[in-house]
């Protein structure tokens, strides 16, 4: 009973409404015309938008015993389990598990809201699936014929078909004079086939080069240095992305809001912890104070200067550190070994 009671509380239609009325007003508010560069405009503008992902887990934390008023020893629930005899912690895992049923569908709604959003950002670049390729060796390419070799992910490279190739170097001190670059693929064998030349102007520059060569056989990928010596370029140091298929809005929205459901499991478990050792008035404040501390909010890591910002989301951001996994863990065995016990006058109410 405490399971279907939470999971009906907890997913009403104004929960859905209201999550989505909040997220528009927040688009609204980013699409106001501002002036400034088109990259960083995008990166400030994900970075206010992806406030709506904590919303699902401040919800159902704050909501928590409001749903299943039989978590804490001044719930009206509570004492009734008290006065009757039954264990109260068939009840509490039952809430338990509602609430965390809940959460992963509130969680799961406002990643297809935030993707859908997203589509409407004017500066939105296309996102892609990508993969950064190691290097076999630290090197730099100062001299003609210098050259830095890469692995290549097979699993990018052939069961989803990678696109393109994406490259942006690193550049030391010297004069900026053009530096071009000739591209090899090696197989399993050693033998090397040349994929083209392509040449970087200045620092910063990044180059995306169309992959028509099936990579089914490559494991290596080489970029070798043709112009004469001079400054020093590094894409070791730099950036070497594997592009594979567009991905589409609903895979965009799910990968920005994945990182947030261990942050909101980890709200919600210290929320049910505070439910057994504070009284309703003192439990929300708590868990509002809860929300900075159960670690940094994970966000989108996307640098607006850099080629990630051209590719989307090629990389997650991560997961709430050891200090909130402690915390959390240490209000939960506050709230399973030392529960606040039931006074005579909150049963003679």
């Amino acid at each position: 009973m405490a399971f279907r009671t939470t999971l009906r509380s907890l997913l009403r239609p104004s929960r859905f409404l209201g999550l989505s009325l909040t997220t528009l007003l927040l688009l609204l508010f980013l699409l106001l015309p501002v002036p400034g560069n088109e990259g960083s405009l995008f990166a400030s503008r994900v970075e206010i938008l992806r406030v709506c992902l904590l919303f699902p887990g401040i919800l159902v934390a704050l909501e928590l015993r409001r749903a299943w008023p039989a978590l804490g020893p001044e719930d009206e629930a509570q004492v009734w389990l008290h006065l009757t005899g039954c264990a109260a912690w068939p009840s509490r895992l039952g809430a338990a598990l509602g609430a965390l049923a809940s959460l992963a569908a509130l969680l799961a709604f406002q990643a297809l809201v935030f993707g859908l959003a997203l589509t409407f950002l004017p500066d939105r670049p296309d996102f892609f699936r990508a993969a950064s390729l190691t290097p076999r060796s630290i090197s730099y390419l100062v001299h003609p014929g210098d050259h830095e070799t890469f692995d290549l992910p097979g699993a990018l490279s052939t069961r989803r078909k990678a696109r393109a190739l994406l490259l942006k170097p690193i550049w030391s001190m010297g004069p900026e004079s053009p530096i071009e670059i000739e591209i090899f693929l090696g197989d399993a064998k050693g033998r090397w086939k040349s994929l083209g030349r392509t040449r970087f102007r200045g620092p910063g520059e990044a180059q995306r080069l169309s992959l028509d060569a099936d990579l089914a056989e490559a494991r290596q990928l080489q970029l070798r240095r043709l112009s004469p010596a001079g400054t020093l370029i590094s894409f070791n140091l730099g950036e070497v992305l594997l592009l594979g298929p567009q991905v589409g809005w609903v895979l965009t929205g799910f990968r920005a809001a994945a990182p947030y459901l261990p942050w909101a499991v980890l709200l919600l478990l210290a929320g049910l912890s505070l439910c057994a050792l504070l009284s309703p008035a003192l439990w929300g404040l708590a868990v509002l104070a809860l929300i900075p501390l159960i670690g940094l909010t994970p966000g989108l890591a996307l640098d607006p200067t850099g080629p990630h910002l051209g590719q989307g989301l090629s990389s997650l951001p991560p997961s709430p550190g050891s200090l909130a996994i402690l915390v959390a863990l240490t209000l939960l065995a506050f709230g399973l070994f030392v529960p606040r016990r039931i006074r005579q006058p909150e049963l003679d109410a």
